[in-house]
């Protein structure tokens, strides 16, 4: 398992998902809201060498749906995510 640096400290890379996971969860000031506005509207942030935003001409599905950065990150929450159990591993 290939490790990160973090203030001098090693980390794993699964450590790195499940505290990405407890930022998203926590949408603390809508972060993770924001994020996902930002990639339905194709303004990441994240350029190819081309700079083109890596994520130009994606999410065709959520786009044709109209729904609200809101209203997906709450069936982001609804749908795939028991809450509780990722606060107890992101704890660990």
């Amino acid at each position: 398992m290939r490790c990160m640096q973090e203030t001098g400290k090693k980390r794993s890379d699964v450590l790195t998902v499940v505290r990405f996971l407890q930022k998203v969860l926590d949408n603390e000031d809508d972060w993770a809201v924001k994020g996902i506005a930002r990639l339905l509207t194709e303004d990441c942030g994240l350029f190819s060498s081309e700079n083109v935003d890596i994520f130009a001409n994606r999410f065709g599905f959520l786009k044709r749906k109209a729904l609200t950065a809101e209203a997906l990150y709450a069936d982001i929450l609804q749908k795939n995510i028991s809450f509780n159990n990722w606060r107890q591993l992101a704890s660990l």
